[in-house]
């Protein structure tokens, strides 16, 4: 027996919208991602952000949810091109 109604979304821009958007790579790192990258502990880096000394990193937090931009943190872990 086939079920009376099926849901399908309706093609559009909103879910074209969701698509791309789902599709994108965050544009942030987590703490614990942050912490490795960078090469201290994840609680030695939730002290600097409560603490203030974290500037240089950018970091955003919301809530209890604290993340770093992608750009700034891959900059500080990318080597310089020695030209």
């Amino acid at each position: 027996m086939k079920p009376r109604h099926s849901y399908q979304p309706l093609p559009g821009p909103r879910t074209q919208l969701r698509k791309e958007f789902t599709m994108q790579p965050t544009r942030t790192y987590s703490v614990p991602e942050t912490a490795q990258l960078i090469g201290v502990s994840k609680s030695a880096l939730y002290e600097w952000v409560k603490t203030g000394k974290a500037g240089h990193l950018h970091p955003i937090t919301i809530g209890n949810r604290t993340v770093f931009p992608r750009t700034i943190i891959d900059q500080l872990t990318q080597p310089e091109d020695a030209a």
